[in-house]
Order: structure tokens, then sequence, then C-alpha cells
């Protein structure tokens, strides 16, 4: 599958599963958790929070697992929360993805190219989210697969990137 398509799979099934009971009830936890964080810093939760928060929850949620070679798996992001937490970038991004929906965020999915020496060049998939709705002063990008603190030489090694 090539990735325009499989970010087009991403799409449909964050939309799809946005109000799914499972994934309203994680948004909500993950919600309850940024509310908890900065109330105990002594201010309100802001969206940058809550979308901290997300990333974070993915992380200890979600097992890393790649796919098998040359086969694309994409789960819907109610079976990475109860059925088999365990996938890839593109699984937890297509669970951000519902969350963030759910949330009435706007996001897009974005594609990163290492290598712009293949016919299709892009290999990593992000979400990222506006500025506006964040109400932050500049964009989020959010990648539950590596550490917070990596994400910076990620992005800078990005050769081609595509919104979508």
């Amino acid at each position: 599958m090539s990735t325009a398509a499989t970010i087009a799979s991403m799409g449909r099934l964050a939309h799809a599963d946005q109000a799914h009971p499972s994934v309203i009830e994680f948004a909500a936890d993950v919600d309850q958790r940024a509310q908890r964080a900065a109330n105990s810093a002594g201010r309100p939760a802001t969206t940058v929070d809550r979308l901290d928060a997300l990333e974070r929850a993915i992380r200890e949620r979600v097992a890393y697992v790649p796919d098998p070679v040359e086969h694309e798996l994409i789960r819907y992001p109610s079976v990475l929360l109860t059925a088999e937490p365990q996938g890839d970038c593109d699984d937890m991004i297509t669970l951000a993805k519902a969350v963030t929906l759910a949330w009435g965020l706007h996001s897009k999915l974005m594609r990163l190219g290492f290598r712009t020496d293949r016919r299709d060049p892009y290999s990593h998939v992000v979400l990222w989210v506006s500025a506006e709705d964040a109400g932050a002063p500049g964009d989020v990008v959010l990648d539950p697969t590596v550490a917070p603190e990596q994400l910076a030489a990620l992005l800078a090694g990005v050769q081609v990137a595509d919104l979508t």
C-alpha cells in the first residue's frame, strides 16, 4: 500500500472511531490526567497540556510493534485500546487523530520522508495540530514513537513532508 493510501485509511479509521466508547473513555482519562498535572502546578490545563498527556498516554498504553515487512496493517483506534494494544506509528497516530477529533481539535496527518531517492520517499507519520486550536505559540507535532527530546532531531532529518 502506498503511503498516500495508508494516510487515507488512517483518516477514515480515525473519523469512524472518534465517537467509539473506548476512544471517548480514553480521551476523558487523558483529559483528567492533564487537568491533574496542571492543577498541581497551580494553573488550569491548556490544550497543549492535553496533547502532551495524550502523547504520554499512547506511549504508555500501546506497545510499539512494527508491521511485517511489505505488509501494512492499520488498526482501528478502538481495537488498539481494547483487543490489541500494540502497533506502529500508523496505529498510534490514528489513535491520536481519533482523540483530537473527539476533542474537537483541528489536526492533520503529516507524512515524513527521510530519503528522496525512492519512488515513495515517505516512511513515517506524525500528527500536526494547528497552533490556533492548541493555543500554542507554534504548531504542535505529536509522535508517540519517539521521546519528546528526540522529536526535534527527527524533524530536522526530514527531507520531504506532506500534510493531508
